[in-house]
């Protein structure tokens, strides 16, 4: 093994002291098995450090961790002052691929990770779904996949890093364009489970009901069905405002959206039993009489 003298020969593996390495300025991943991290230091205690570090160059003679990041952590637990290393001048495109075959080979890359990854390849490198395929020895349809999952709510993503939900729970939750509706189908599958075609039910049923509320059951005056009630006056369910029902709205809903207005109502009721305060005019009373 090569000592350091000067500027090291490219590919040469060499010693360089802890000190001398910055961690990664961009790591693939973004979660370490402390467990496992003991466990290896433990390794490297006995063993000492079988395959070497990849590093570059920077600044002031330092060097930043291109492949290796646990094998260096694990080194400052074991109390070593130098680890071996392969200085390599790669730039950042090429830095980010060697940490892509480090992490992909040693199949410790946390789902969540490698979305985000997918994610920056695609929107910051231009790579296409087929090449970022081929990087990670999938296909073009993963990696888009994994692309859609890049972009969902941090909550989301939190989930799927922690084991909580599948990255298939992820995709279709991401289905859905509302975070609102999202986070509360989230919310479910922590605290109830379920299963990817239920969570897929869920979206689909949801944007169901909003399609039919919009275009199915638009919104009508209550006048315009019943012509006999513009002089009818009536008390609006929200604001409590008084007015004639030729200016007020309705609007149908489906039975579950129907159920909660409903129950909005008869909380209403509760509180006040004049809700709806009809003053029929007399003439109309006189014909209801006949």
């Amino acid at each position: 093994m090569e000592r350091r003298s000067g500027r090291e020969k490219e590919g040469a593996v060499v010693e360089i002291p802890l000190e001398d390495l910055l961690e990664p300025s961009r790591d693939v991943r973004q979660t370490m098995d402390e467990e496992a991290l003991l466990e290896l230091a433990d390794s490297i205690k006995r063993l000492g450090i079988l395959n070497p570090l990849i590093v570059r160059p920077v600044e002031d003679g330092k060097y930043e961790i291109v492949a290796g990041h646990r094998r260096y952590i694990a080194a400052h637990i074991a109390g070593l002052e130098k680890v071996p290393c392969i200085v390599r001048n790669y730039n950042e495109l090429d830095t980010m691929i060697a940490r892509i075959h480090e992490n992909v080979k040693r199949e410790d890359l946390n789902p969540a990770d490698t979305a985000l990854l997918v994610k920056k390849m695609r929107d910051d490198h231009a790579y296409s779904y087929e090449e970022i395929g081929e990087f990670f020895g999938k296909s073009g349809t993963w990696a888009a996949k994994f692309y859609k999952i890049g972009g969902a709510d941090p909550e989301i993503l939190d989930a799927l890093r922690q084991g909580q939900i599948t990255p298939s729970h992820v995709d279709a939750l991401m289905d859905h364009p509302s975070r609102e509706k999202r986070l509360y189908f989230l919310k479910i599958l922590l605290d109830a489970g379920g299963s990817v075609k239920a969570v897929r039910m869920w979206v689909a049923q949801d944007l169901g009901y909003q399609e039919q509320i919009k275009e199915l059951q638009p919104t009508r005056k209550v006048a315009d069905e019943k012509p006999y009630l513009r002089d009818i006056k009536g008390r609006c369910a929200s604001c409590w405002q008084e007015t004639y029902l030729d200016q007020m709205y309705r609007v149908l809903l489906c039975p579950e959206c129907y159920e909660v207005f409903m129950n909005e109502i008869r909380q209403l009721h509760s509180q006040n039993p004049r809700v709806m305060d009809y003053e029929i005019p007399e003439e109309r009373r006189k014909c209801e009489d006949v």
